[in-house]
Parts: C-alpha cells; sequence; structure tokens
C-alpha cells in the first residue's frame, strides 16, 4: 500500500512537468510535432451571475450581524483566459487545459480572487487490448456558502492524480483497475484540509450493442490532517470506506437507456466507530429520448456522501431528480431540472460527545437553462435557479435564487 501512495505522488512531479514540456514542444515555433491548426486552442469567456443570498442566510437572520451588510445579495463578475491543446500521434492522446480566471464581488470585496487551473490527461493505448489514462488536475475555486452561512474566504484548491487502465481480455470482457489520491485544502482555515487514496478494480460483460453490466469493488482511505477540536476533545476524522457494486449501462429499447449501480457499502471511522455505517447504496438514472430533439432524465439515489465542512464526515442522501431536455435546432438547447432530496447528518462525531436530535435537511431545487452556438467557437448561455432548504435545526434553512449570463469564445 505504501508503495502505490509514493508512485502516485511521483506521478503527480512527472506529469506536471511532462504537461510543461508537451506544451512547448507542440506550440513552440518551428516544432516538428507541430498538428493541424485546432490542436492548440486559445479561449475566453466572461459572465456576470446574480445571487439574491449568496451568503446562505436563514431568513431569521439579519445579514448586517453577520457581514456588515444589509443584505446578503451580491452580483459578480467572473473572466477566463485559457488554451487547450489537444495532441493525436497514432493511439495516443495528450490533453491540456490551463486557464486563469479572477472573480469580482460587488457587495462582498473580500471574495475576490484570481486562479489558475490546470487540467492534463495522457490517453494511452497497446495494441487492441490494453489502454488507459494517466492525468493530473489542479482547480482553485470559491466553495459554497451552504454550511458556514458567514462572511468568510473559503478559497479551496482541490489536486487528483489518477492512473486507470482496461484489458479487453476477449471481445464481450473487459478488466479494469484505478488508482488516485486527491487533495482538499482552505486558503482560510487548515482544518478543512484533507486527502484521500481511492483504489478500484472491476470485471464487465460487454455484448455487442454498447451495453455493459459488471462488478466494480473499491476501497477509499481518507486522512484530516488537522484534527477537529469538538467541546476540547480533538476528534480523528479519518476512515476507510469499502464499496461493492453492480453496474450496469443498458439500452433497454431504440428510446429508453438504463444506467446505474447498486451495492453494499462499509464505512470504518478512525475514532468514535459507533458512527459506522454499513449498509446498501444505489443510484440509477433512467433515460427516456422522446425523439430527435429531446429527452428526459429520472435520476434516484440512496447512498452516502462527504460534506464540505468537518461537523460531520458524511451524510446519507435520498433523492429524485427529473430533467427534460430539448433541443429544436443544432445550434439551440433549452434544458430545465427538479430535484428533492433529503439528508441525514448520521457521521457528525459532536453527537457522540453531546447527544442531540440528529440533523435532517430537505432541499428542493428548480433550473432551466438556455444553451445557444450560433458558430463552433462561441457559445452564449443563460440560467435561472431557485433553492430553498428546511431543516429541523434553527438558523439552517435558506432560500436562494441565482441568475448567470455566460459567453465564451475560441480563438
Amino acid at each position: 500500500m505504501e508503495s502505490l501512495v509514493i508512485l502516485v505522488m511521483r506521478l503527480r512531479i512527472f506529469t506536471a512537468k511532462v504537461s510543461l514540456l508537451l506544451l512547448a514542444v507542440l506550440t513552440g515555433p518551428g516544432s516538428l510535432w507541430a498538428a493541424p491548426e485546432d490542436t492548440v486552442q486559445a479561449y475566453a469567456s466572461t459572465s456576470i451571475t446574480h445571487d439574491d443570498n449568496l451568503l446562505r442566510l436563514s431568513r431569521d437572520v439579519d445579514p448586517l450581524t453577520v457581514s456588515g451588510q444589509p443584505s446578503a445579495a451580491d452580483t459578480i463578475k467572473q473572466g477566463t483566459l485559457g488554451v487547450k491543446v489537444d495532441w493525436k500521434q497514432s493511439r495516443q492522446e495528450v490533453i491540456l487545459d490551463a486557464s486563469i480566471n479572477e472573480s469580482r464581488f460587488s457587495r462582498f470585496t473580500s471574495l475576490n480572487y484570481q486562479a489558475t487551473n490546470l487540467r492534463s490527461r495522457w490517453s494511452w493505448q497497446l495494441g487492441n487490448s490494453l489502454s488507459g489514462d494517466i492525468g493530473y488536475n489542479r482547480i482553485t475555486t470559491l466553495g459554497s456558502f451552504a454550511e458556514q452561512q458567514s462572511l468568510v474566504n473559503n478559497l479551496s484548491t482541490q489536486q487528483n492524480e489518477f492512473i486507470d487502465s482496461a484489458w479487453q481480455v476477449k471481445p464481450s470482457w473487459r478488466l479494469s483497475g484505478a488508482i488516485s489520491r486527491s487533495t482538499y485544502s482552505v486558503a482560510s482555515n487548515s482544518v478543512y484540509g484533507n486527502e484521500f487514496m481511492n483504489y478500484t478494480a472491476g470485471v464487465y460483460f460487454t455484448p455487442p450493442g454498447g451495453n455493459e453490466i459488471g462488478i466494480r469493488s473499491s476501497r477509499q482511505v481518507q486522512k484530516y490532517p488537522v484534527l477537529q477540536a469538538i467541546a476540547g476533545v480533538p476528534v480523528n476524522n479519518g476512515f476507510t470506506q469499502d464499496q461493492l457494486l453492480a453496474t450496469v449501462n443498458w439500452l433497454y429499447s431504440g428510446h429508453t437507456r438504463v444506467n446505474g449501480q447498486a451495492g453494499l457499502v462499509n464505512r470504518a471511522h478512525n475514532q468514535f466507530p459507533e458512527r459506522d455505517f454499513r449498509g446498501k447504496t444505489m443510484r440509477g438514472t433512467l433515460t427516456w429520448l422522446a425523439g430527435g430533439k429531446s429527452q428526459v432524465e429520472l435520476t434516484a439515489w440512496n447512498e452516502i456522501d462527504a460534506y464540505d465542512n468537518l461537523t460531520t464526515s458524511y451524510t446519507q442522501s435520498k433523492g429524485l431528480s427529473l430533467g427534460p431536455t430539448w433541443s429544436p435546432t443544432g445550434k439551440l438547447s433549452v434544458a430545465a431540472r427538479l430535484q428533492h432530496s433529503k439528508r441525514d447528518f448520521l457521521g457528525d462525531p459532536g453527537l457522540l460527545l453531546s447527544p442531540q436530535p440528529t440533523r435532517q435537511d430537505s432541499v428542493n431545487s428548480a433550473s432551466l437553462s438556455v444553451n445557444y452556438q450560433p458558430v463552433r467557437t462561441v457559445n452564449i448561455s443563460a440560467s435561472i435557479q431557485t433553492e430553498r432548504r428546511s431543516s429541523n435545526q434553527l438558523y439552517v434553512d435558506y432560500a436562494d435564487k441565482t441568475i448567470n449570463l455566460n459567453l465564451s469564445f475560441g480563438f
């Protein structure tokens, strides 16, 4: 196990260096490897977003006492510049995507930030049977305020290194495996930092017609370098989670596709085993192609999730979503989504140190988006979303509406 961790850590350094080298080789003047013009593409985007409750405050909380402002609403202007390299050589493909973006807030100017992001992947193939990916991603963004519900700079950085491979043993049988390592850090508070390793293996039956059924097992080992202090007691929220899932991706008919997974999950914590979890998990999506211009997706789930703060290490989430999409032309699409979910905060160590009712939230949301692409390199989109959360705990509820306009183009 330790050798695998060292391998992935070395991979991160190796991939970053190779990414920079390939970018120079592929784009440098007079390069022997220069490919067609669309191999390298610069792009830019700009957007404006109005959020009428950015801090996700309860209706019973006065924004002035939390942020010093009379309102929790804000308008955010964002701009992005980037370059993408998609280089193919025989059966090999290297994709690099580097960008810099800047966000400016009209009211809460202390949240202004600038970030650089990198995505890289080498998709390799040997013969007709072996294939896989090696990659490294680094993304910096401002996190949600749904849990902090206060004016804090929760700028976070997530890094991910991964290796995966597949072996087509026979025309209808495939074996796969993957190793990944992720780290998550918040600039303003080290207590939110964590890192995890994930190991996955699977076997899949792939009959003709694009269908697939399989069995996948995985192990996730998560660590929190900084202990959480609850009532003066240091708490180690680290855990090991094992999953065994049956998976399916099946075209039931010419208009109906079923995609999903179901199985068992077992989570064991480093401290307070009373909050361990052992049970069933499932997620499934039914896609109905109503015609050549529209489709409807119905998704249901019952699973455990990590949450974005350390008051709990996991929640049990149950939900249902409905998402129709209509594309009257090849340039225009309209999508909507209705979603209802419930979350039980079963993994909160605070419940063991000072017993109290388990927090239970219910979230309802609705969204509508329009996307228009007049030419291949220009994209215009607009969206509106409303969300409402209720809870059995005081001051955790909120209502929010977000409107966004975005323009992006390549050159």
